[in-house]
């Protein structure tokens, strides 16, 4: 299933009122599953870190034939082709919300609306920058001890 670029966009988008159909993609929520791992790069000075998530994606058709279309892509996102894309992506489709029928009356005339909820799991990563210790001057006769630190990227 193939739609037009410029009629899939966050639903946070500004100014929808000129489009008569239209569909809508938004982070729900994500929430975090286990606990992030850390991989250190000491050539590159970083440390990785990554959290495998859990996150659920509203979609929201618009406008004619809106019901349909969500019925359609629920079923075709279940294809193989979709789901080796998901896999290509380290996506993995858990379910498929049922498709909720949003239709309504705006301003005098009846507007069609489906949507529909995918939980995916997926991971996020961050690269951090670390800095290398050049040198550590220690104190102990004093009062207190400084450390002082010199660092250079």
């Amino acid at each position: 299933m193939s739609l037009p670029n410029e009629l899939v966009f966050s639903g946070r988008k500004q100014d929808l009122n000129t489009l008569k159909m239209f569909v809508t993609v938004d982070l729900a929520y994500s929430h975090e599953i286990g606990t992030s791992y850390r991989e250190f790069d000491g050539d590159n000075e970083t440390e990785t870190i990554t959290t495998a998530c859990q996150s659920v994606v509203s979609i929201s058709a618009y406008g004619k034939n809106a019901m349909a279309l969500m019925l359609k892509l629920r079923t075709l996102l279940q294809s193989s082709s979709c789901l080796d894309a998901f896999r290509a992506e380290n996506w993995g489709l858990l379910s498929c919300s049922d498709v909720r029928n949003l239709s309504t009356t705006v301003a005098y005339d009846y507007e069609e609306r489906g949507q529909m909820d995918l939980t995916i799991t997926h991971e996020h990563s961050v690269i951090a920058l670390l800095f290398r210790t050049q040198a550590v001057d220690i104190h102990p006769n004093s009062q207190s001890i400084s450390i002082n630190k010199e660092t250079k990227r």
